[in-house]
């Protein structure tokens, strides 16, 4: 686990990927998560928008983030 948290924080800070660890359950408590593969979208009023069950590929990723950019606007 702590080779995997060093890998991924080396990723996080050479911008190949854009998203954070959350190490210690924070934003998973805070939302009533409970596991894992799971991608959940956070509007800007910090509300749960979407919630995409399982690994996705990329187009209904890509569509789940659309539809958040257009509600946000």
């Amino acid at each position: 686990m702590n080779a995997t948290a060093q890998r991924a924080n080396q990723l996080l800070r050479s911008g190949a990927v854009m998203w954070g660890l959350d190490e210690n359950q924070r934003v998973f408590s805070a939302y009533s998560i409970g596991y894992q593969p799971i991608t959940v979208l956070i509007g800007a009023d910090k509300t749960i928008v979407n919630q995409l069950f399982g690994a996705q590929g990329a187009s209904t990723l890509r569509n789940a983030i659309e539809e958040l950019l257009a509600i946000s606007r």
